[in-house]
């Protein structure tokens, strides 16, 4: 299995809450099925990302690693999908550019 934009997100918000059970209700799915997907990410990458014999979860060294690279990871999805298709070989700012121009022919 490789992981999936789910998967990062789901381990961002136990990360963020410190807790299954809040996550799960941010997140609305059911606390069972947070738990499992954290798992199933944990196996494919083959470390303990989360630390769960306390009261609360906290991250791993490893864990606290992927985190940083999973928010990079969704900060850049973010930001390609507000910069928004494009028309193919052109660039935004010639867009601009090739319209002011025609106007004035």
């Amino acid at each position: 299995m490789k992981p999936e934009l789910r998967h990062l997100r789901y381990l961002l918000a136990v990360a963020e809450h410190a807790n299954f059970t809040r996550a799960a209700e941010e997140l609305r799915i059911a606390q069972p099925t947070l738990s499992q997907q954290v798992r199933q990410l944990e196996r494919a990458l083959g470390v303990q990302l989360l630390d769960r014999t306390g009261r609360t979860v906290r991250l791993t060294d490893a864990g606290a690693a992927y985190v940083h690279y999973a928010r990079r990871a969704l900060r850049d999805l973010a930001a390609g999908e507000r910069a928004g298709p494009r028309p193919a070989g052109r660039r935004r700012s010639e867009e601009h550019t090739t319209e002011h121009h025609s106007h004035h022919e």
